[in-house]
């Protein structure tokens, strides 16, 4: 079907070619020709598009809500296939603890970018920088904390784009005092469509 209609695009616009009018230009009317393939870079541009992102919920002592939307791209070219993805993403986390004697909340946002590569079948690995703004234990002065996972995971496939990622990470960044993340070793569960 794909050859189908890259052989019928092909044909269209050359039958276009011959009668005259010109591809990037006016024909003899004064009138300006878009030609077919401009509208297809287009529609192939959003067609390699993909959204999606991690929704996290506990509820309790402590409570903690994620919400962290992502959009991603897959590009073409030589260097590229299908199986390479890029982005970036948003991130809004939501902690309260209670223990004796301390009650500690805290509004936590800040961004991400990463790559993910598809190996094998559905496995892939996957790199991401993450810089979020958080409230440190010292003073409670806001800071940027970094952190870059590194590892890998399954995705299961739902759409021609995208499904539900599984996912098992190391922060290169940890140290024992990290703000944020008490293990290096993060497991996710997102999905992009």
């Amino acid at each position: 079907m794909k050859y189908l209609l890259v052989m019928f695009l092909f044909l269209a616009t050359t039958v276009i070619g011959r009668n005259g009018h010109s591809i990037t230009g006016l024909n003899r009317y004064k009138v300006p020709v878009y030609h077919l393939a401009d509208r297809d870079e287009k529609e192939s541009f959003w067609k390699r598009v993909t959204f999606g992102g991690n929704i996290g919920l506990q509820i309790g002592n402590p409570t903690n809500i994620l919400l962290s939307p992502a959009i991603g791209y897959i590009p073409k070219g030589k260097l590229f296939n299908d199986k390479f993805m890029i982005g970036v993403g948003a991130t809004y986390m939501y902690q309260k603890i209670k223990y004796t004697g301390v009650n500690y909340e805290a509004n936590i946002y800040g961004g991400r970018t990463f790559a993910r590569y598809i190996i094998y079948q559905n496995f892939f690995t996957y790199l991401e920088h993450e810089f979020l703004n958080a409230p440190v234990f010292v003073g409670r002065e806001r800071q940027w904390v970094n952190s870059v996972f590194l590892g890998g995971g399954y995705l299961l496939k739902l759409t021609e784009k995208g499904g539900v990622m599984i996912s098992v990470l190391y922060n290169l960044a940890w140290t024992p005092i990290h703000p944020l993340y008490t293990s290096p070793w993060t497991v996710r569960v997102g999905f992009m469509l």
